[in-house]
């Protein structure tokens, strides 16, 4: 799924948003993903779920799905940084 999510979005634009905005401050400058292009990527995914005989997700999962494989600026910088702590405890 992840493939697919970064062939609809641009990284570029995945990396300056806020991902969908579920969560959090409404006062965010970052913009949210396109709630048009993740409706269709949602549709998408439930569409082929049924046309291959498999368990069709929910919108709780498939929003999980779209965050898990939104890699927001915000989300990698965090990240980095626990990178960055793990290798400094490694190393002292």
């Amino acid at each position: 799924m992840g493939k697919l999510v970064t062939a609809i979005i641009p990284r570029e634009t995945q990396e300056r948003s806020r991902g969908q905005g579920l969560v959090g401050n409404k006062h965010y400058i970052r913009p949210v993903l396109d709630v048009v292009i993740i409706s269709a990527f949602k549709g998408y995914v439930r569409m082929w779920c049924k046309d291959h005989s498999k368990t069709v997700p929910d919108d709780t999962s498939l929003n999980k799905a779209v965050t898990l494989y939104t890699p927001t600026r915000l989300l990698q910088e965090k990240i980095e940084i626990n990178l960055l702590k793990k290798l400094y405890q490694l190393i002292n």
